[in-house]
């Protein structure tokens, strides 16, 4: 348990930049997100020193409602309850900013999960993380493939820039999106922060998109699957959108030598993809919960 002269000394700044680099445990969250952070520490002394850090992202060129809360401190401070000065004061600025609801991503049955429960945030949904090998999921596939009898007028291709708008529409239903999350990887740029056009699938019919597979490119010959997502009106052809978007994407892949993919599961609805993980002898490498608190 803390001293009462320890939680005297715990206190809540902006961190300076150059003190972002001494707690990388807490900051790497940061540098794999591409939205602009207001960002606070939880300090403690002495000596002096970051123990937790918090973020705000909102879209701040529309009157958008729901802000992104980026949240990290070390298990002590989260026990002992320090965390929560830390918390308060960013949910105090987003109710300053006109926010209505803060959505996190956090790694399930942590501590900080069991802290951000605690605290308020309910359950939007959680997913499973499933690497499964590349080969396996073409070989899988490619006998079934020839069965298929999808429509006509599917239009089966790569992603394109063209398409951003269209998508977060089609992904509005299930998820919220912000628009600088949606985004084609141009060459150059740095792996992981955009989507792989020739690895990501869609699916349109008369110009409207009705299905799109995401694919990033995770180095090390690995890609992640971070969205399927099938339009509501079209719900019951998920089955075959899906593996029709997967094998496309998988044999594109391949061609590029990736070994491996991880597939991203929404517990309690995505049960396809679920099971094609499962019969394809894949392991679950990690499961994450998706909080929010209203405001």
């Amino acid at each position: 348990m803390f001293s009462q002269k320890e939680l005297a000394e715990v206190s809540v700044r902006a961190p300076w930049k150059e003190e972002l680099n001494r707690v990388p445990d807490l900051s790497k969250g940061l540098r794999q997100a591409k939205q602009r952070w207001d960002l606070k520490a939880l300090i403690a002394g002495s000596p002096e020193r970051i123990v937790g850090l918090a973020g705000l992202a909102w879209d701040r060129d529309s009157d958008a409602v729901d802000g992104q809360l980026y949240f990290r401190t070390r298990p002590r401070y989260t026990y002992e309850g320090s965390a929560r000065l830390l918390l308060d004061q960013m949910v105090e600025q987003a109710r300053g900013l006109k926010l209505k609801s803060l959505g996190i991503k956090t790694n399930t049955a942590s501590h900080l999960d069991t802290f951000l429960r605690a605290s308020g945030f309910r359950t939007e949904r959680t997913e499973e993380v499933w690497s499964v090998d590349l080969q396996k999921v073409v070989r899988r596939l490619e006998p079934i493939s020839k069965k298929w009898k999808p429509r006509v007028e599917w239009n089966l291709r790569s992603l394109e820039d063209s398409d951003l708008p269209a998508l977060a529409a089609l992904i509005a239903p299930f998820e919220r999106v912000s628009a600088d999350r949606l985004h084609v990887r141009k060459q150059g740029e740095v792996l992981g922060t955009g989507y792989e056009g020739y690895a990501s699938s869609v699916v349109e019919v008369d110009g409207q998109l009705i299905g799109a597979l995401l694919t990033k490119d995770l180095g090390g010959l690995t890609g992640y699957i971070e969205f399927r997502v099938v339009g509501e009106d079209y719900q019951q052809h998920s089955g075959l959108l899906g593996a029709m978007m997967l094998y496309r994407s998988a044999c594109e892949a391949l061609k590029q030598d990736f070994g491996k993919v991880l597939f991203t599961v929404n517990v309690g609805r995505d049960f396809e993809t679920r099971n094609l993980a499962h019969r394809m002898k894949g392991g679950m490498v990690d499961s994450q919960c998706f909080l929010r608190l209203d405001l």
